[in-house]
């Protein structure tokens, strides 16, 4: 899906959420996040979030796969919470977000680039590798993370330092030696 198909999706939601008088709301991560806040990719496969109220808006995101609008291909978990699981257990994910778009019964946040950074670092998923080390890449560059122990530091405002796999942090002192030399 591509930024302009998200943001198509939101608004079908939105209608649905009015039609049925309910106000919801979500908070984005992950690749959907990265396209539509920092402009740093051109799709996403999903939209991983957090959303309330999570049955009615399941409900609904299953009514719109249905539906398929004809210039998207949905799969049947186009609108996702599996981002629950890499959540901080330091944080509150609503002290952590901000707003993105407000449409008249659909709220969308998403979360810092901070806490993005810190989460992208985490899960680094070998599957979807090449668009995880992009994402950072651009985290890093808007956070003007200099050297490992500023990088550390944002990430243990979120996590623990013994939750990071040691080749999560072979790959951040990677990419920060190749910025420095950019």
């Amino acid at each position: 899906m591509t930024r302009n198909h998200i943001l198509k999706l939101f608004h079908i939601l939105n209608d649905k959420l009015k039609d049925n008088n309910i106000r919801g709301d979500i908070l984005i991560y992950g690749g959907a996040m990265m396209s539509l806040c920092f402009n740093s990719r051109e799709s996403s496969g999903d939209i991983d979030g957090l959303f309330q109220p999570s049955d009615n808006i399941k409900e609904l995101a299953k009514e719109i796969y249905h539906e398929q609008p004809l210039d998207i291909y949905l799969s049947p978990k186009w609108l996702n919470d599996g981002v629950s699981l890499f959540l901080s257990e330091k944080v509150e994910p609503d002290d952590d977000k901000k707003e993105f778009l407000i449409l008249s019964n659909f709220s969308i946040y998403h979360c810092s680039p901070e806490y993005a950074f810190a989460m992208k670092l985490q899960a680094c998923r070998s599957s979807k590798f090449k668009d995880d080390i992009e994402d950072l890449k651009v985290l890093i560059s808007g956070l003007e993370i200099q050297d490992f122990n500023q990088a550390m530091n944002i990430y243990e405002k979120y996590y623990s330092r013994e939750l990071l796999p040691t080749r999560h942090e072979v790959i951040l002192k990677d990419l920060l030696s190749k910025n420095l030399e950019t």
